[in-house]
């Protein structure tokens, strides 16, 4: 699974921007960029109401995930990785 979106630029073009969900097993994907660099985990779980998808931020510096939030759908989890 990947996704594709148009990003704006600053210098008003528009850039297409790619990321790749790889699956890490049930419920779980690795989010990479790009250039193949991880930048975050999205992870399946159930609640009373439905499936939700927590969106984890890879942190570089202190080699942890940060959490972003949770989200009903992966799309809205990857956005989320996205504009963090």
């Amino acid at each position: 699974m990947s996704a594709i979106s148009a990003v704006p630029s600053s210098s008003g073009t528009t850039r297409m921007r790619t990321e790749a969900l790889v699956p890490l097993g049930w419920g779980r994907w690795r989010v990479l960029d790009a250039h193949g660099a991880a930048t975050g985990l999205i992870e399946e779980h159930e609640s009373p109401r439905g499936a939700r998808y927590r969106a984890l931020r890879y942190r570089w510096s202190s080699r942890s995930f940060v959490g972003i939030g949770e989200f009903w759908s992966v799309d809205d989890a990857l956005e989320a990785l996205r504009s963090s």
